[in-house]
């Protein structure tokens, strides 16, 4: 990881690049899981759109890749952080959404991953929210 000579190990942007590494790596594998395995996925949660998933997937790609190129930088970018927490907390409330608007149409495990995986990212931008309050108390 690289960063600044001003970087304490104990600081709010250590927190953050951890957390950005953590979940580039979560969504990268939930981009390839959902891009190249979509039919399987699609079997899970029941819904009978495996080209849906497949495009989920994709969006996912490119996220990924921006959350690791965020935990990279040389400089970080404390607003770039709090966007990704608020995308975040859109991907939970959009599951939110979906999980009450066609419920019935979900398998009982593909409704559980769906709720799982939500509560994964809620605790990312909870751990994003967390740090950039830490790394503020610091400056």
């Amino acid at each position: 990881m690289q960063t600044t000579a001003m970087t304490r190990p104990d600081s709010g942007e250590t927190v953050l690049r951890a957390v950005l590494t953590i979940d580039a790596s979560f969504s990268g594998l939930a981009a390839v899981s959902m891009t190249f395995g979509c039919i399987q996925v699609d079997r899970l949660l029941g819904l009978g759109q495996p080209l849906i998933i497949a495009a989920i997937g994709l969006g996912l790609l490119p996220y990924a890749f921006m959350l690791w190129r965020y935990a990279r930088a040389d400089r970080f970018d404390r607003t770039a952080a709090l966007v990704t927490a608020f995308l975040d907390l859109a991907w939970v409330a959009a599951s939110l959404v979906v999980m009450a608007a066609i419920a019935d149409r979900f398998t009982a495990p593909g409704l559980a991953s769906v709720a799982a995986v939500g509560v994964v990212v809620l605790a990312f931008a909870g751990l994003k929210l967390f740090g950039l309050a830490k790394e503020a108390a610091t400056i």
